[in-house]
């Protein structure tokens, strides 16, 4: 082989051994070993530090559980139980009325709603009879007061005349509205001079007089009437022959009679002579009796100077009305024990004497004296 030829094929081995690619770990060089081993270190490393950083994280973000005594961000308190009745609830939330748990020794009740009229009220006091609220399908009203006199009893029960219970300011209650027995229909107890018969208890009651008469009761004539205290008066009734007047025929103003020589004026019944001017017929002793509720109220009763007697029975049956005594005769007015029966009468008393008997106190008069009469209050006497 000529020098040129080995010249040739020494260029031509060199240029084929640089290209080819060093095989790892395989008599290849140094630098080529060392760039694979630094790429394998750095992957683990990556990896070791990733595991640890992982690890690290689960121990440290783990939020705390409600319940185990701590306090923790987001809870109002923790008392470690699950005790809804005490000042935490389970929930960690402090306890409140309308949370839907009773607190013990703090609430009554707590129904969870806003609702008065069932058993529990907002402020989780338990519903009651007097608190102002009407609880549903319990009460029929609720006024929050202890007035018994109002439409609302203590009991919470509406006050109704009729029903048959008594309540509030009623006197009875029978249930019906039969005005003879012993409660009327407004529930007032029955009493003489409220206009109605009480059947077994009274024997007439102003102008009813159940049916008597003199004749009934074995007199041959004569007027009846009721007195005072609902008892059958047989006074004009006449005994035996009636009594013929010494003093002439009896005045028609003498409207229960003459009997005895006495003008007798009667005013029965409610309102009869009210706000009328009722005068004696002159020369004739008289009586004018007023028995029944404002039968004689606001009137001008008249005496004449023979004086008279003036009897005043039932509850205002002569308030406000006027006596003018005669100048010569005594005069008398007698005011019966009923409510304010001679309430604000003016007595002018005569020129003799004038008496006021009063059976109860409740009755203010002006007495007015005329020269030298007397003018005074017996019994209980008169303000």
């Amino acid at each position: 082989m000529t020098r040129l030829a080995r010249v040739l094929l020494g260029v031509s081995t060199l240029f084929a051994t640089s290209c080819i690619e060093p095989t790892p770990g395989f008599g290849g060089s140094e630098g080529g070993s060392t760039v694979a081993t630094t790429e394998t270190s750095t992957t683990s490393a990556t990896a070791t530090a990733t595991s640890t950083s992982a690890q690290t994280t689960s121990t440290t973000d783990v939020p705390a559980t409600c319940g185990d005594g701590k306090l923790d961000p987001g809870e109002a308190c923790d008392d470690g139980n699950a005790d809804d009745t005490d000042a935490c609830l389970s929930t960690c939330q402090q306890a409140s009325c309308g949370d839907g748990f009773v607190q013990s020794g703090v609430e009554e009740c707590d129904d969870g709603n806003s609702e008065d009229t069932d058993a529990c009220l907002s402020n989780c006091a338990a519903a009651s009879c007097g608190d102002g609220v009407v609880q549903s399908g319990v009460e029929e009203c609720d006024d929050g007061n202890k007035n018994e006199d109002d439409a609302c009893s203590n009991e919470c029960k509406l006050v109704a005349c009729g029903n048959g219970v008594v309540e509030g300011a009623e006197e009875c209650d029978d249930g019906n509205a039969d005005n003879t027995d012993a409660c009327l229909d407004t529930c007032k107890a029955a009493s003489c001079g409220d206009g109605f018969l009480h059947v077994g208890q009274e024997e007439c009651e102003g102008d009813d007089l159940a049916g008597a008469k003199c004749s009934s009761l074995g007199f041959p004539a004569g007027t009846l009437t009721c007195d005072f205290d609902c008892g059958l008066n047989t006074s004009l009734c006449a005994c035996g022959n009636n009594p013929v007047p010494t003093l002439g025929d009896c005045p028609a103003a003498c409207t229960g009679g003459c009997a005895g020589d006495l003008c007798r004026i009667n005013c029965l019944g409610n309102n009869k002579c009210k706000n009328e001017s009722v005068t004696c017929p002159p020369g004739w002793p008289c009586e004018i009796t007023c028995d029944g509720i404002d039968a004689c109220a606001s009137a001008q009763l008249n005496c004449p100077e023979e004086g008279c007697t003036i009897k005043c029975g039932k509850s205002g049956s002569c308030q406000m009305a006027t006596v003018n005594c005669g100048s010569e005769g005594t005069c008398d007015l007698q005011c019966n024990s009923g409510n304010q029966v001679c309430q604000g009468v003016n007595f002018k008393c005569g020129r003799n004497s004038g008496t006021v008997t009063c059976a109860s106190s409740l009755n203010s008069l002006n007495l007015v004296p005329d020269g030298d009469s007397l003018c005074e209050c017996t019994q209980n006497g008169c303000l």
